[in-house]
């Protein structure tokens, strides 16, 4: 697994990649400014705790809570682990390991035209995630 730094600064990925490495650069800077320029106006988020960890419990449609949800958890999650660019169902994202056990995966919606992000979707569902082997990414 890469650092991010690692990841934004390798040439072999295509654009999806590219965008995905953006999006984990502005979050774990903490770069408001360039979070708002890769999700839309009428943005959503979706948590996916399974009921075993503390997560949202309704999607949130509201731009700047999002952005607040999604600079909580680079600073109490995201600091204390690590972050690699992976296939997810066939479309970039994100996985979040701790000491090598994967604990979030982060999907994306994109809207065609824009490629901005118009949904994200976060699975910390213990159960879905107890199936991903890191060796799948290395």
């Amino acid at each position: 697994m890469g650092r991010i730094e690692d990841i934004m600064n390798n040439s072999r990925f295509d654009d999806k990649a590219r965008f995905v490495n953006q999006f984990m650069y502005a979050l774990t800077s903490g770069n408001s400014e360039s979070l708002l320029e890769l999700i839309t106006e009428d943005v959503v988020l979706i948590v996916d705790g399974g009921g075993k960890v503390f997560t949202l419990i309704r999607p949130i449609y509201s731009r700047k809570l999002i952005l607040v949800i999604l600079n909580a958890l680079a600073l109490t999650i995201f600091l204390r682990s690590k972050a690699q660019s992976v296939k997810i169902n066939g479309q970039q994202g994100i996985l979040i390991t701790k000491e090598d056990i994967p604990i979030g995966v982060i999907s994306f919606d994109r809207e065609p035209q824009t490629t901005m992000v118009q949904g994200i979707f976060i699975i910390v569902n213990p159960d879905k995630l107890k199936h991903i082997g890191l060796n799948k990414f290395s």
